[in-house]
């Protein structure tokens, strides 16, 4: 049960970095207070799923948000879903433990095991994906910043020019 629930985990942590939201959406119940339903499960839940928390931050990111806040936030959010990942992979590493420790396991385990290493590694690669995207990111709003702050002191000599000039103009 512990190696199926990590499975589905996996699983769904896999599609959330395409930005799948792993049939997670937000609505709003007759009263206005909004609640998260899944419609592939039918559960329903009134604090926003991690998954789905996720699933947008990835698209926000696919998105082009450049922002500096935003990328702060996203990079938060990825931070979250490596400790996640991290807990995940103690858990498996605590099952493939158990599993050896116990005799006469079916021979589906080995099969289970293969799959949920991949999984692991296919996540791994999506996770170095969106390091590299937000790095890049960071690195555009960093040039953007500084350009703005090598311009300000030319624009502020540009109007007291301007302004020289219309006095002069007026004399």
């Amino acid at each position: 049960a512990q190696l199926e629930h990590l499975t589905v985990q996996l699983d769904q942590m896999r599609r959330a970095v395409t930005g799948d939201a792993c049939g997670w959406e937000e609505k709003t119940d007759e009263n206005g207070a909004p609640y998260f339903e899944n419609s592939e499960t039918g559960e329903k839940a009134f604090e926003k799923p991690e998954i789905l928390a996720f699933a947008q931050t990835i698209g926000a990111v696919e998105d082009g948000a450049n922002d500096k806040a935003s990328l702060q936030k996203a990079q938060k959010k990825q931070r979250e879903a490596d400790t996640k990942k991290r807990e995940a992979e103690v858990k498996l590493n605590e099952a493939r433990s158990e599993t050896q420790n116990l005799r006469g396991l079916v021979k589906g385990w080995k099969e289970s095991a293969e799959v949920i290493f991949d999984s692991a590694n296919v996540f791994n690669t999506a996770m170095d994906e969106i390091n590299a995207k937000l790095k890049a990111r960071s690195e555009l709003v960093s040039d953007k910043t500084e350009f703005v702050v090598r311009a300000v002191p030319n624009l502020n000599k540009t109007t007291e020019k301007v302004v020289e000039l219309k006095a002069n103009l007026r004399a």
